[in-house]
């Protein structure tokens, strides 16, 4: 907005959408989200608050003083009955006076959701909603499933209770063998087992037209919860023992990115635990974005503007809800591959019971084979 709002009735009515904050790490969720309609509240009640309300009472016409309308001295006949005349009048109402009601604005006007979260450890950005509208729209953009994207960073030769560093370590061992080219394989073939298993929970006939169409348009994905989908996986940084990886995936928890930086150790005969885990992108939100919020710079103005932002680049196309998967064919996973000690990478052997073969069975005992050569 070009203009600043300084009536606050007018500001509470335009707080209802959707913007996008960015969470710290050592935060936890609710504290977080406490401090954000905290820092609205004090700064709405600061803004200019409608008039203090006024009541209706009968006075008498001697109480009244009315020098506009002086009583005029011929009829003095009339004055006593004048005197005794009630005649209503309008006076400020104490009881809606600020010192009495308190602030205008509370805690409990502002309701606010937000998106997938982050845990504690976790940093980046944060889709929240403000109100009704805001509710609606994070309801709608969570059905989307959206990409989106993580830089995480591994300690390689450590294992510890929780594939962090918070927790105690258990184990060390050699990573000196481990090279980018190695890493690079794997995170290749994680990729190829997980793209290849969402086509399969589609539902859709691959070799029709519409699979096509829906191909091109990004929309072949499964529309029911069947655990974590990597959808890209990249090496941006290999400073051995450190590592960083950018992953791109839908239906994920930060539990799960650290559990993969866990499995990428074991697979590369070592260890490693997760050091570092960053939101960068959700959908169309990015963590680098002018809009995206910090939490100092969160005030009725910069949350204005950052709804109007992002209400144009919300389309209605990106948030419909599509229902041309036969939802009737979908493969749902088996039950066990729900459980917690499900690794990200048994997808591979479902492929091979599902009679769909892959070139990168193989790439496991090379790798074991190269790892022990070296």
């Amino acid at each position: 907005m070009s203009l600043p709002v300084t009536y606050a009735p007018k500001a509470f009515r335009w707080l209802n959408g959707i913007f996008a904050v960015y969470k710290p790490a050592d935060v936890p969720h609710y504290p977080f989200v406490s401090s954000i309609v905290d820092k609205l509240v004090l700064d709405i009640n600061s803004l200019e608050q409608r008039p203090q309300k006024k009541r209706v009472v009968f006075k008498r016409q001697s109480e009244i003083e009315d020098s506009d309308h002086p009583v005029d001295e011929s009829n003095q006949s009339h004055v006593g009955q004048l005197e005794n005349t009630l005649k209503p009048v309008c006076v400020p109402d104490w009881f809606d006076h600020p010192l009495v009601q308190g602030p205008r604005f509370r805690h409990s006007d502002f309701e606010l959701l937000c998106g997938t979260t982050l845990d504690v450890k976790a940093c980046g950005v944060l889709v929240v909603g403000l109100k009704d509208l805001g509710s609606d729209l994070i309801k709608r953009f969570d059905r989307a499933k959206l990409p989106r994207k993580y830089l995480a960073h591994g300690h390689l030769g450590l294992a510890s209770l929780s594939a962090t560093g918070e927790t105690k370590i258990v184990e060390r061992s050699t990573w000196q063998h481990v090279t980018a080219d190695k890493i690079a394989r794997i995170l290749m073939h994680i990729q190829g087992t997980h793209r290849k298993a969402s086509i399969r929970q589609t539902g859709v006939d691959l070799s029709t037209q519409k699979a096509y169409e829906l191909a091109s348009e990004g929309l072949l994905k499964p529309q029911q919860y069947c655990g974590p989908i990597i959808l890209d996986l990249k090496l941006v940084e290999f400073k051995p023992p450190k590592f960083g990886i950018e992953v791109t995936c839908i239906d994920e928890a930060c539990s799960d990115i650290r559990r993969l930086i866990h499995e990428i150790g074991l697979i590369l005969k070592t260890n490693a635990i997760c050091t570092y885990v960053q939101r960068q992108q959700d959908g169309p939100f990015l963590y680098d974005d002018p809009n995206t919020l910090l939490l100092r710079q969160i005030n009725v103005q910069r949350v204005l503007e950052s709804m109007t932002y992002f209400r144009h680049v919300l389309t209605p196309g990106m948030l419909k809800r599509h229902t041309h998967f036969r939802n009737e064919t979908l493969v749902l996973p088996d039950p066990v591959s729900k459980a917690p000690t499900q690794t990200l990478l048994t997808a591979a052997s479902d492929t091979q019971d599902n009679g769909v073969t892959t070139d990168d069975d193989t790439l496991l005992e090379e790798l074991s084979e190269t790892s022990v050569g070296g």
